[in-house]
């Protein structure tokens, strides 16, 4: 059995040309890979991001952007045959009056296996003229710093699936301990702007995904 130590999520695999880790023991299934210090998107009440607000002459709010409820995350096969197991995540949002988004993750569907909550934001990158995608962004993490899971869908599918890209770091630096520990990784991608977020997120469109995530419900336990 393949033991992997699944601290969270992987968003990426680091660009071949500056990582100081080999592909083998850089997992972009089990490390938080491509971060910023701080978000690069919190210009609350712009198309860009959301939750975001909206205020109209009689009533006020937040406009959720993101199905609120139960995600499921799966991934495709890697070349060696393994297939990590689904991830589950919850998108919820900070109430009416302070438009922020959170977001949780966990192995199982439901509220009693959640690993981590982090408040973010879902962005819209527009549509991609190379390849016609739309491209998203998962924003999750404000207080020390965000992590990205890159999205795309077809102009013409639904808003509840999204296909989940594979970024490199093309715009960013790869930053880690010297000496680092075999197990516990520390290589991430700084991402320095948002100039350098799109730019790595159309880089990533060219490419197949790694795996999909698919709106499932509001939240509730897993089946039996």
């Amino acid at each position: 059995m393949r033991h992997r130590l699944q601290l969270c999520v992987a968003f990426l695999s680091c660009c071949p040309a500056a990582c100081v880790t080999s592909d083998d023991d850089f997992d972009r299934l089990a490390d938080l890979a491509i971060r910023s210090d701080v978000p690069l998107w919190m210009e609350n009440g712009t198309d860009a991001i959301a939750p975001r607000s909206f205020r109209t002459e009689s009533t006020f709010g937040c406009v959720s952007g993101t199905s609120l409820g139960d995600w499921k995350q799966t991934f495709l096969p890697e070349p060696d045959g393994y297939q990590p197991e689904p991830v589950w995540w919850q998108v919820g949002m900070g109430g009416v009056i302070h438009c922020t988004g959170w977001f949780a993750k966990g192995q199982k569907r439901g509220a009693t296996d959640l690993m981590l909550v982090e408040g973010g934001y879902t962005v819209n990158l527009g549509t991609d003229q190379a390849t016609g995608l739309e491209l998203y962004l998962w924003e999750i993490g404000v207080r020390t710093g965000s992590a990205y899971l890159v999205l795309s869908r077809r102009t013409d599918e639904e808003g509840n699936r999204f296909d989940v890209l594979d970024p490199r770091c093309v715009a960013g630096t790869v930053r880690e301990a010297a000496p680092s520990s075999s197990i516990l990784r520390t290589a991430y991608c700084a991402i320095p702007d948002q100039a350098a977020m799109r730019r790595i997120a159309s880089e990533a469109a060219s490419r197949p995904p790694i795996g999909a995530i698919e709106y499932i419900g509001k939240t509730g336990p897993e089946p039996a």
